[in-house]
């Protein structure tokens, strides 16, 4: 048995001396029955539509993002964090007044401000 040859739909198909006119919508396999390529057809149309529904179900899907930070000189929100009294420490031999001040550095995609620490120290007398 010679092997089945692809033809484009609407062709003259010559298939042991008798000529047949096929008419399917994309192509047809010569020597196979059109019942079974509109069942290959429609099987591709199912196969398709399933990729193309589970792919729309998941892109739907977003995720919120939740940004957090361990490093505690740096805070992810909108609202300003408190800056701190200035403290007196002492070092053995001099004293240091430290300050901490929060600036605002950048933002994340959703639009949250991104808080930076800046700690300032400065010699003082000793109290």
């Amino acid at each position: 048995m010679p092997l089945p040859q692809w033809r484009a739909a609407g062709q003259t198909l010559r298939h042991a001396g008798v000529f047949d006119r096929l008419s399917l919508n994309f192509c047809s396999i010569e020597g196979v029955d059109a019942s079974a390529s509109m069942n290959a057809m429609q099987l591709r149309f199912v196969i398709l539509a399933s990729g193309v529904a589970l792919t729309a179900a998941c892109a739907s899907n977003t995720i919120t993002p939740n940004y957090s930070a361990s490093n505690p000189n740096m805070k992810v929100g909108n609202e300003r964090p408190e800056d701190t009294q200035a403290t007196i420490e002492n070092a053995g031999s001099f004293c240091m007044e430290v300050s901490e001040k929060w600036h605002k550095d950048g933002q994340t995609p959703d639009d949250k401000a991104l808080w930076s620490k800046d700690t300032f120290r400065k010699v003082v007398p000793c109290p």
